[in-house]
């Protein structure tokens, strides 16, 4: 494998994703990742950081084909997202902050009255009542003034 696009396609292949699952996970397009693979353009760091750690390969290799490291002998990807998730992901990436905020506060919600416990999440969702309480006084002083 002779250019960086080889080898990302390598990788894709080896980990069975397709070119639109790998776009989604690093929040490019189909043809993104097309373009790569065919050597028209090349990956910036940031993308590059972010394949070797989906691909779980060191981004030296993954630039010139050299010191391939594969940390572990079952090479999954890091998220193995099913194609629903990818959506989601995708869609939620495309909406403002305001519109991604609600859409977590509709999920955890959902995941609250189900499961009637706190998750992981729950610090996310005080620091986001603390913030809207502030908002909140804020805004009421100003009108107070």
């Amino acid at each position: 494998m002779q250019t960086i696009g080889e080898r990302i396609r390598y990788e894709r292949m080896t980990h069975k994703m397709s070119m639109q699952a790998l776009a989604n996970v690093l929040g490019k397009s189909k043809g993104n990742i097309s373009e790569y693979e065919k050597g028209k353009y090349e990956p910036s760091a940031q993308t590059v950081i972010a394949l070797s750690r989906i691909f779980n390969v060191s981004a030296d290799w993954l630039l010139t084909g050299e010191e391939y490291l594969n940390n572990s002998e079952d090479s999954t990807p890091l998220l193995n997202l099913s194609d629903m998730e990818t959506d989601l992901i995708s869609m939620f990436r495309l909406l403002d902050e305001r519109d991604q905020e609600d859409a977590y506060d509709n999920i955890y919600y959902k995941y609250k009255r189900v499961y009637k416990d706190s998750s992981l999440y729950q610090r996310y969702a005080l620091d986001r009542v603390a913030e809207e309480t502030a908002v909140d006084y804020k805004s009421s002083q100003n009108k107070n003034d």
